[in-house]
C-alpha cells in the first residue's frame, strides 16, 4: 500500500462533492413538489426541514464511522444515500402509491431524514480522512477545500440539472433527485471502493507519523483552488447567462439545447478534473527532520500554566519523537536551552495537561471539555444562539427560494430559481473557504480572535435580509443581491464554528462538539426560521381565492425583519464572546518543564 495521503485526499474531496447538491438543493423541486402532491405550505416547510431535523442524530453516523472505518462509511452511505433519492423520487412523482396524502408526507419526511443520516456517514468519513492524514500546516486548507467544494455543490447540481433536462427532455424538477442519486454512486461509493484501504489497512497508515504520509505540496493547493475558482465562474457565468438572456440578447439567442448539454459538459470537468489530477502531480518525499527538536524522554514534567504560572506534573509514559516545528518549548531540567518540539509533543501533553490541572479554571485555551462540560458553560450557549440564527437564515433561503421567487413574480421562474440557488451556492463556498484563510491571517498577524468574524457574519446576514424585505415585485436584481449576501453569511459560520470548538473548548472531544452544534444548529435553526416563522407569515397572507399560495413581497417580508433582528442579537452576542474569549487567542502557548 502507498503510504501517501493524497489517494485519501482526492477520495474524501470527491465525497464532499456529493454531499453538499442534494442537501440544499430543496428549493429546486419544491414548488413541483406541492402543486404535483397539492401540498399546504406548512407541509411543505415540513418535508423541507426532515433533513435538519435529523442532523440532532448525526452523533449515531460518527459512532459508525469511528467503529467500521471510512472506507465502508463512504460506500454504505452513498449507496443508502441514492437509495433514499430514488425512493423519495417514487413517492413524490407518485409512481409508488400510497393510500393518503398524510402517509406520503409521513413516508417522504422519513426519506429526508434517513438521507441526512446517510449523508452523516460520508461527511463524517471525510473530516476524518482528512484530519488524521494530514498535517497541522495542511489541515486547514484541506478542510477548507472540502467545506467550499460542499458550499458549492447546489449551485452545480442547479447547473448540470438544466444541462440534463435539456438532454433528456425532462418536464420535471423532481428528475433532480435521480441525477443527485448517480453523482452519489459515482462521486463516493466508486472512489471509496477503488482508492481507499481497508480498516484494518487504514488505522495502520494512521498511526505513523502525520510527517510520513502527508505528501501534499503548494502545487496540490493551487490546482485545488484554482479548479474551485474556475467552477464559482463557470457557476455564475451560465446562471447569470439563463437569467438575462432574453434581456440582454432576445428570445431569438436563447441558449440551444446543444449550447446547454456542451456547458453542462464543461461543468462536470471542471468540477472533477481538478480533483482527479492531484493524483497525477509530484508529491512531497522529504522525511521528517531527525535532529531539529529535541526528543522528550518518559519521565514527569511540569507544565506551566500562563494564567497563573502555577505548575501540574504530567507522567509521561514513553519518549516522544520530534515532528514539525512548534512553539511549544522543551527545557531539560538544570539546562536554560530551549529547543522546539513537535506538534505531537504539543498535542499529546496540552491533552495530559487537561487533565491533571484544575478544571476550574477560567483560562479556556488548554481545556479540554466534553459534551457534559460544555454545556454548563454560558460560552457554549452564546455560540449555540449565533450558529442557531445564522444557519437558520441560511437554509430558509434554500428552503423557500422557489417560494421567494414565485411570491415576487420574478420572471422567467423557471430560470430564476436555479440561478439564485445557484448564486447561493457560489457566495457560500467561497465564504467558506476565504473566511478560515483570512481569520488564521487575521490571528497570527494581527492577533484578532476568530469571534470578531461572527460578528462579521452576524452584519452581513442583517444587511442580506434588510435588502430582501425591502425588495418589491419583478426586482429580480435586488432579490439577487440579497440571496448573495444571505450565501456570504451563511458560508462564514461554518468553518468559524470548527475552529472556535477547537480552540475554546479543545480538541478531545472535537468531534462529539463539533457535531453538536453542525446537527444541533441546522436542526433548531431550521426548525425555528424556515418552519415556523416563515410558515405562519406566509400563511397569514394568503388570499383566500390562492388556496395554498402566496403572492406579493409580503408574504416573506416579515420573515426577513424578523432574521434581522435576530441577526443583531447575535452582535450583541458575539461581542460578548469575543470578550469572554480574548484571553484564549492572547496567550501563550505553555512551556514544558523537565523535573530532575
Amino acid at each position: 500500500m502507498e503510504r501517501s495521503n493524497i489517494p485519501l485526499i482526492t477520495c474524501a474531496i470527491l465525497a464532499a462533492v456529493t454531499t453538499g447538491g442534494p442537501a440544499y438543493a430543496f428549493g429546486i423541486y419544491s414548488v413541483e413538489l406541492k402543486n404535483l402532491l397539492d401540498l399546504s405550505q406548512p407541509q411543505l416547510d415540513t418535508l423541507s426541514s426532515a433533513y435538519f431535523c435529523a442532523g440532532l442524530f448525526t452523533w449515531i453516523p460518527g459512532l459508525l464511522v469511528d467503529r467500521y472505518g471510512v472506507r465502508r462509511a463512504i460506500s454504505c452511505g452513498g449507496m443508502m444515500g441514492a437509495t433514499f433519492m430514488m425512493a423519495y423520487w417514487a413517492v413524490a412523482r407518485q409512481f409508488i402509491q400510497l393510500p393518503s396524502k398524510a402517509c406520503v408526507i409521513a413516508t417522504l419526511f422519513c426519506l429526508g431524514a434517513g438521507f441526512c443520516i446517510a449523508n452523516g456517514l460520508v461527511i463524517g468519513a471525510i473530516y476524518k480522512i482528512l484530519v488524521c492524514s494530514s498535517t497541522p500546516t495542511t489541515k486547514g486548507s484541506l478542510v477548507g477545500v472540502a467545506k467550499g467544494y460542499v458550499g458549492m455543490g447546489s449551485g452545480v447540481y442547479a447547473c448540470l440539472f438544466q444541462a440534463m433536462k435539456t438532454a433528456l427532455h425532462s418536464k420535471s424538477d423532481l428528475d433532480f433527485l435521480p441525477m443527485a442519486a448517480v453523482i452519489a454512486l459515482m462521486g463516493a461509493v466508486v472512489p471509496a471502493l477503488t482508492l481507499l484501504p481497508s480498516q484494518q489497512d487504514t488505522t495502520s497508515l494512521w498511526s505513523l507519523p502525520r510527517e510520513k504520509i502527508d505528501k501534499t505540496t503548494k502545487g496540490h493547493f493551487t490546482v485545488l483552488y484554482m479548479g474551485l475558482l474556475a467552477l464559482a465562474v463557470m457557476v455564475m457565468r451560465t446562471s447569470l447567462g439563463e437569467l438575462f438572456a432574453e434581456s440582454w440578447e432576445g428570445e431569438s439567442l436563447r441558449r440551444t439545447p446543444s449550447s446547454h448539454i456542451s456547458k453542462g459538459i464543461v461543468l462536470l470537468a471542471l468540477w472533477l478534473g481538478p480533483i482527479l489530477f492531484i493524483r497525477v502531480l509530484p508529491t512531497s518525499s522529504v522525511a521528517a527532520p531527525e535532529d531539529d527538536s529535541t526528543v522528550l524522554s518518559s519521565g514527569i514534567y511540569d507544565v506551566e500554566d500562563p494564567n497563573n504560572n502555577e505548575l501540574c506534573e504530567v507522567d509521561y509514559p514513553q519518549s516522544i519523537t520530534p515532528g514539525e516545528h512548534s512553539p511549544l518549548l522543551a527545557k531539560e531540567a538544570g539546562d536554560d536551552r530551549h529547543s522546539y518540539v513537535s506538534q505531537r509533543t504539543e498535542t499529546t501533553i496540552a491533552e495530559d495537561y487537561a487533565e491533571k490541572c484544575s478544571e476550574d479554571s477560567s483560562m479556556m485555551m488548554n481545556g479540554n471539555y466534553n459534551l457534559s462540560q460544555l454545556l454548563q458553560t454560558p460560552h457554549a450557549w452564546v455560540l449555540i444562539w449565533i450558529a442557531l440564527v445564522i444557519v437558520g437564515s441560511g437554509t430558509m433561503m434554500t428552503n423557500n427560494m422557489g417560494q421567494m421567487v414565485e411570491s415576487l413574480a420574478l420572471m422567467p421562474q423557471d430560470t430564476v430559481t436555479p440561478a439564485s440557488m445557484a448564486i447561493f451556492s457560489v457566495a457560500q463556498a467561497t465564504s467558506r473557504v476565504v473566511t478560515g484563510a483570512v481569520s488564521d491571517a487575521a490571528l497570527a498577524r494581527y492577533g484578532i480572535p476568530r469571534p470578531a468574524f461572527l460578528i462579521v457574519a452576524s452584519l452581513i446576514a442583517a444587511v442580506a435580509h434588510s435588502v430582501l424585505a425591502l425588495t418589491d415585485n419583478h426586482q429580480e436584481i435586488a432579490f439577487l443581491v440579497g440571496v448573495t449576501l444571505s450565501g456570504v453569511a451563511f458560508g462564514m459560520i461554518w468553518p468559524l464554528m470548527v475552529l472556535i470548538v477547537g480552540e475554546v473548548f479543545g480538541t478531545a472531544h472535537m468531534a462529539t462538539n463539533y457535531l453538536f452544534y453542525d446537527g444541533g444548529s441546522s436542526a433548531f435553526g431550521t426548525l425555528l426560521l424556515s418552519k415556523f416563522v416563515t410558515q405562519e407569515v406566509y400563511e397569514d397572507h394568503i388570499d383566500s381565492s390562492a388556496e395554498t399560495t402566496c403572492y406579493g413581497a409580503e408574504c416573506f417580508q416579515l420573515s426577513h425583519w424578523v432574521v434581522v433582528a435576530l441577526a443583531m442579537s447575535c452582535v450583541v452576542a458575539a461581542l460578548h464572546l469575543l470578550q469572554q474569549t480574548r484571553e484564549v487567542y492572547s496567550n501563550k502557548a505553555p512551556s514544558i518543564v523537565r523535573k530532575a
